[in-house]
């Protein structure tokens, strides 16, 4: 029914859209100013978490694509999330810092992500929706 209390995030090479929220292009006040501090913090936080993951799991890193259908893939990165908190526990190293500094690099950039599988819908009113959503949680919360 469209109801999410919870959205991704993405950086500026991403489209504005309701469910992906991306950080105000040129802030014209202290609260979009503040927002896309926070954006970014919290994308930081994800992008090394994903980082740290792919360089200790060398599957999830494979190829920069889907392999497989998002119900498995979900799986198979909750499973590897799994399996970092269980070797943290057991006291196995994390990641260097080059490591996880190389994987955030080899992120594929989104103008060459693949888009299969994805149909075109209204482009205006779903970005005319995203920018609605992201300045109310600027409103309310910035």
């Amino acid at each position: 029914r469209g109801e999410r209390d919870s959205w991704l995030l993405g950086d500026s090479g991403y489209g504005l859209l309701p469910w992906l929220i991306t950080p105000v292009p040129n802030p014209q006040n202290v609260a979009e100013e503040r927002f896309n501090t926070a954006h970014k913090a919290c994308r930081s936080t994800v992008e090394r978490c994903n980082g740290v993951l792919k360089s200790r799991f060398r599957s999830i890193s494979r190829q920069r694509i889907l392999i497989y259908d998002p119900v498995k893939a979900g799986k198979i990165v909750n499973a590897c999330c799994t399996l970092h908190n269980v070797m943290i526990l057991k006291g196995y190293p994390l990641p260097t810092e080059q490591e996880i500094e190389a994987e955030m690099d080899n992120n594929l950039p989104a103008d060459e992500a693949p888009n299969d599988g994805i149909v075109e819908m209204d482009t205006v009113t779903i970005v005319q929706n995203g920018r609605r959503l992201r300045n109310q949680i600027i409103r309310e919360n910035f």
